[in-house]
């Protein structure tokens, strides 16, 4: 029975040594500390032709709303405004120029800004250089919605 007690108590002792040297192992609940470098959330990003399609369909509904949509029309109808809308868009978000994609966010005030402009208000095009337009940049500009890598 002695000999018993005796190979127990050194399998304890044993097993203690044992997890206290594997202290550093991942153990359910607890926390360490760890060399890893915590990287900043990657920008919400949205691919172009998704991007041109979004502001497409945003300035289709403004020019809707301003009565521009219809017989004897800018566009005779919506389809023909996506149709129209959206090749001037994809040309403002083209891969070549934004190759690492478009900023959601700013699309989304992009968007908002398209909704805010006032019916007949002069738009400037979407692919002119900011610098060119002898205006603060707008929200649907180019150099405001491409990523930047």
């Amino acid at each position: 029975m002695r000999a018993l007690t005796t190979t127990l108590t050194a399998c304890a002792v044993l097993s203690m040594t044992a997890n206290c040297q594997r202290g550093h192992e991942t153990r359910p609940g607890a926390a360490y500390t760890t060399g890893a470098q915590i990287q900043a959330p990657a920008q919400p990003t949205i691919m172009n032709d998704d991007a041109a399609m979004r502001l497409a369909q945003a300035r289709c509904r403004r020019e809707s709303l301003c009565d521009n949509v219809g017989a004897f029309r800018r566009f005779p109808n919506h389809d023909a405004c996506l149709r129209e809308v959206f090749v001037e868009t994809q040309e403002t978000v083209v891969p070549e120029e934004c190759p690492a994609g478009v900023d959601q966010i700013r699309l989304t005030r992009c968007i908002a800004d398209v909704y805010s402009e006032k019916c007949g208000e002069a738009k400037p095009p979407l692919d002119a250089p900011a610098s060119a337009l002898g205006v603060a940049p707008i929200a649907c500009h180019r150099e405001q919605l491409c990523l930047v890598r």
